[in-house]
């Protein structure tokens, strides 16, 4: 495997048929990565656990909170997914992956 650093600091897998990137990120950046469509696998100590964010949404006027997908059943809250919002927000850490197909030039 080779990895490579891009202009913003993601860390670049490269393969044969396609490329992926990989960051680990901080706070302000995991609403720019959903907005992206890039889903983000955070941690929460508060809740001994990692789950995906998914979506940023807005749950009131000017008030945002992260979607998120478990890895418990679809009985689990709204079929395995729920909203989290505040300070409940901020994890312990975070990585996102985005995987695309590369061109050949």
């Amino acid at each position: 495997l080779r990895f490579l650093l891009d202009s913003v600091g993601w860390a670049v897998r490269l393969h044969a048929s396609a490329e992926e990137f990989l960051a680990v990120i901080t706070p302000p950046e995991h609403p720019t990565c959903l907005l992206l469509d890039i889903p983000v696998a955070a941690d929460y100590q508060w809740w001994g656990h990692s789950v995906c964010l998914t979506e940023l949404v807005e749950v009131e006027t000017g008030s945002f909170g992260f979607r998120i997908d478990n890895s418990w059943t679809d009985n689990w809250e709204d079929k395995g997914t729920s909203i989290i919002r505040g300070s409940k927000m901020t994890p312990m850490g975070a990585i996102a992956v985005r995987a695309i197909n590369a061109s050949v030039n």
